[in-house]
């Protein structure tokens, strides 16, 4: 009987012991943004640290990226918000050097593009953000001639074989 007790005794422990999950190791990354603008749009160039690694990019005008906290790891928590309400699906994850482009941009506003990886549902440790400006448009071009406006006769000169 006294066996029993010890063994009935051991099977809580035993139970930690094999209900327990294994340990995760934290994946880190870091990427590199580079962006090129013009008046209205915006190329950022992702290249992670770790090709494997999902993550997702976005622009945040600079009022959005303050009102997310501030900084890269507020503005990546944001996005990760998006992704965990279903906002942002898994298709529109990517892994390696990638090109996103962003159209339709105000001219001669302030940007943020950030990246951040997401790994099971959760931010990873890094997130990066790059803040630009978009161009200044460019002028308007000159209003055409006014077609009501009789031309003006061009006459080409030549020198007369005279000398005249």
């Amino acid at each position: 009987m006294k066996k029993f007790a010890l063994l009935l005794g051991c099977l809580p422990l035993l139970m930690l012991s094999c209900s327990k999950e294994p340990v995760k190791e934290p994946v880190t990354v870091s990427f590199g943004v580079e962006v090129s603008v013009t008046d209205s749009y915006a190329s950022v160039v992702v290249t992670p640290s770790d090709v494997e690694v999902p993550y997702y990019c976005d622009v945040f005008t600079a009022d959005e990226y303050e009102a997310a906290g501030g900084t890269a790891a507020d503005a990546g928590n944001s996005i990760v918000g998006k992704y965990i309400s279903g906002e942002i699906g898994d298709g529109d994850l990517a892994a390696g050097k990638n090109t996103f482009d962003f159209k339709d941009l105000e001219a001669a506003s302030d940007y943020v593009a950030v990246c951040v990886g997401i790994v099971g549902g959760e931010a990873i440790e890094t997130a990066e953000a790059n803040e630009f400006r978009t161009k200044e448009k460019a002028g308007q071009p000159e209003a055409p001639d006014d077609p009501d406006e009789p031309e003006e006769p061009e006459y080409d000169v030549y020198p007369r074989a005279d000398g005249e």
